[in-house]
């Protein structure tokens, strides 16, 4: 068998492990998710779990760049092709709370997986760099996100958008969190049009909005 071959089969395998895994995870949750169950859903061997993946760690590590990378294709796929001409920053904000929202309720299992991964690393100490790991990522992915929804306005290019996107995955957070418990469609659309209504200010510099650099005030920096 050529070393190229060696290697493509080595990662349909890595795949393989990482896909059954997150199955595992979405039935049994990552707490009761074993290194042995994950090799029985994925039809493999239990010591091609352990010659892919050094530990639960690593392979829980794998399932959350992986996750990663689906959120950031999934937002990319959904995103407007093009920002609206002479769109405002607030209605480009809102218009890309709205893409991400349509993802969320596509598929809420999801959302509940990304939030068990993270209490599961914070509960462990050993693990904790990968919940700030996972959160690093989460808000690389919504100040994407920002860049892209106010590309070409006329605030573009004064916004503090690393702080602004702590801001609002903060509040996404929470109104994602509301909308697992209570799976009020409505409510959750009316939480994200004051989201980005409270936004506004921080993004054109308007009444009421912090003055000097378009930061955001030490109080509610993160």
């Amino acid at each position: 068998m050529s070393k190229s071959l060696r290697s493509q089969r080595a990662l349909e395998r890595r795949q393989q492990l990482i896909n059954a895994a997150i199955e595992v995870i979405a039935d049994v949750g990552l707490e009761a998710t074993t290194t042995r169950k994950v090799a029985e859903q994925s039809g493999l061997p239990l010591s091609s779990v352990h010659h892919t993946f050094t530990d639960k760690d690593e392979l829980i590590c794998a399932v959350i760049d992986f996750v990663g990378d689906q959120v950031e294709a999934l937002r990319r796929d959904a995103q407007h092709p093009q920002a609206r001409k002479h769109s405002t920053p607030e209605n480009a904000v809102r218009e890309a709370l709205f893409v991400f929202w349509s993802l969320v309720e596509d598929d809420p299992s999801f959302q509940l997986m990304q939030f068990e991964l993270m209490i599961y690393c914070l509960r462990h100490p050993d693990s904790h760099w990968m919940a700030q790991r996972q959160y690093d990522r989460n808000c690389a992915l919504v100040a994407n996100a920002l860049r892209t929804a106010v590309e070409g306005t006329v605030a573009a290019g004064g916004i503090d958008i690393e702080q602004t996107a702590r801001l609002i995955l903060a509040a996404l957070d929470g109104i994602v969190l509301h909308f697992l418990v209570y799976r009020d469609r409505e409510r959750a659309k009316i939480a994200l049009e004051s989201l980005a209504s409270a936004c506004s200010p921080y993004l054109t510099g308007g009444p009421g909005s912090y003055r000097g650099p378009r930061s955001l005030p030490a109080t509610l920096r993160f």
